[in-house]
């Protein structure tokens, strides 16, 4: 039994332009990813956040793009539908509040500062891997955690699959997130 979050209850302001920007942005890449058939393998092994890379020897050795660019570009690559679509639904949910809440250049900021802090623990907590890290996870618990901060108190509607039964139930945002 996995909750999936529907919709909050924050009334919003204002349109949520980058949370949508960013959505097809992540839609967009993955489509991309799609396209390209068995060359996929070699655009995750580009552009994917390869942690031993970032090891101080090879980082001098490597032009810049090759370990800047995978930071920014891994972000918005997904290993598959569910992971792009369990991504964006919790973008969806709670950047709209968030998004509203702070401004829309600063929520981009906090999207793009949280991947990339992801990306940096991922090089330290994992220094000597050779294994791609792709996804919007860590730009997304970036948002979590600043929904989690703004509004604790905040009712979410909830899906609740259990077997071949579904409820909504209407879940705190400090039981969801936490």
């Amino acid at each position: 039994m996995v909750p999936i979050p529907l919709t909050d209850h924050i009334r919003r302001r204002s349109f949520w332009a980058f949370t949508l920007l960013l959505i097809v942005t992540n839609i967009w890449a993955f489509l991309v990813e799609l396209s390209l058939g068995p060359q996929l393998n070699r655009l995750v092994l580009f552009y994917g956040l390869v942690p031993s890379r970032y090891a101080p020897r090879v980082i001098l050795a490597l032009p810049a793009a090759r370990t800047i660019a995978p930071i920014f570009v891994s972000m918005f690559l997904h290993g598959g539908w569910l992971h792009l679509l369990g991504n964006m639904l919790f973008l969806f949910v709670f950047g709209r509040s968030i998004e509203d809440r702070v401004g829309h250049f600063p929520f981009l900021f906090l999207y793009l500062a949280s991947g990339v802090a992801a990306a940096l623990a991922q090089i330290v907590v994992n220094a000597g891997s050779r294994i791609p890290t792709i996804g919007a996870s860590g730009a997304i618990a970036g948002v979590l955690g600043a929904y989690f901060v703004c509004y604790p108190r905040a009712r979410i509607t909830t899906l609740i699959p259990l077997f071949i039964f579904f409820w909504t139930i209407e879940l705190p945002a400090l039981l969801l997130l936490g």
